[in-house]
């Protein structure tokens, strides 16, 4: 008799055990914003959108490249792949900017200024933004441009920033990296003091 209450109240504190757990190793709801129509900033993460889903956490994509893989049961792909388009439309220009910096420079903050505003207005991320009983507990977001990171206000929490290429020295100073003048130069040098 002894024994079969012993194994009930084991049963039990099991069961109570698993069920703490449960609550514990809960996914989290992660919304991934890389804007840039561009396959080379959007294969780089793709591993990380798919571990994540895999690991159990809600993923949400906002991605010009979707990997449309039916297994990965938690990745909501939203499909943005008419940003090439504004891409197209203005490469011509870029291309024959390039011999002048600053017009390219201020040609591509335009260009992809352009494909961010037409990004928002996506029915798909409208309705994500507008509905007040989505929520999300981390945002993973490209840093080219302000106003993905809005998406951190919008839904309270907080944000990864991340960058497939370098960063100018300027945005990095700003986060708070510090940097050896004398071994860091940018495209940009002869804007730069000059360093003997």
């Amino acid at each position: 008799m002894n024994s079969l209450i012993y194994i009930i109240a084991m049963n039990v504190a099991l069961l109570l055990l698993l069920a703490t757990l449960g609550e514990l190793c809960q996914g989290a709801r992660i919304l991934g914003v890389i804007p840039t129509p561009s396959y080379s900033h959007q294969v780089v993460f793709q591993p990380l959108w798919k571990e994540l889903s895999l690991r159990g956490h809600q993923v949400t994509l906002l991605t010009t490249n979707p990997m449309n893989d039916p297994s990965l049961i938690n990745l909501t792909e939203i499909d943005l792949s008419f940003s090439y388009k504004f891409l197209e439309d203005n490469l011509a220009e870029l291309i024959n900017s390039s011999q002048n910096v600053l017009k390219w420079m201020d040609l591509t903050i335009i260009s992809f200024n352009n494909v961010v505003d037409a990004q928002l207005q996506h029915p798909e991320v409208q309705k994500l933004i507008r509905d007040p009983n989505e929520h999300f507990d981390l945002l993973i977001v490209e840093y080219l441009t302000a106003p993905p990171i809005y998406f951190s206000k919008r839904f309270n929490c907080p944000y990864i920033d991340a960058l497939v290429t370098k960063l100018a020295d300027q945005p990095r100073q700003n986060r708070g990296h510090v940097l050896h003048t004398k071994k860091t130069r940018t495209g940009l040098a002869i804007f730069e003091h000059q360093i003997p």
